[in-house]
């Protein structure tokens, strides 16, 4: 099942011409390594103001994203873009999310039946 790494980052606005050369070498090596590239976002409306950025890169599965998690790690070059880019955002939360196509319905109804069965034997027991 694919799934969405999505990163969320306030960035202060005196650094944004510095995140984003970061961002285009972060782009690089990581198409280097394989990894998908990110659709990135600011926010418009909420709790959240325009100084904060989401990215959002989507994987095959969690095995594909192990593997590029890794290859990242041990990575001279983009280990240093990792600690280079803890100099350009006041915070930061990392979710992982379920992609659910629109192609793979039925499966994603099976999973839920199963998981709903599961869940109700734990209740019943």
């Amino acid at each position: 099942m694919r799934f969405m790494y999505r990163q969320t980052q306030e960035i202060p606005f005196e650094k944004w011409l510095q995140e984003l050369e970061l961002e285009r070498k972060t782009d690089e090596e990581e198409a280097r390594l394989g990894h998908p590239l990110p659709r990135r976002y600011r926010y418009y409306s909420g709790a959240e103001h325009s100084q904060t950025r989401v990215h959002e890169r989507v994987y095959d599965d969690f095995e594909a994203f192990g593997k590029m998690f890794e290859a990242w790690a041990d990575d001279e070059t983009c280990q240093k873009i990792e600690v280079e880019r803890h100099n350009f955002y006041n915070w930061e939360r990392e979710e992982l999310l379920y992609v659910d196509d629109p192609v793979d319905v039925e499966a994603l109804k099976r999973e839920l039946t199963e998981q709903g069965k599961k869940i109700s034997a734990v209740y019943l027991d």
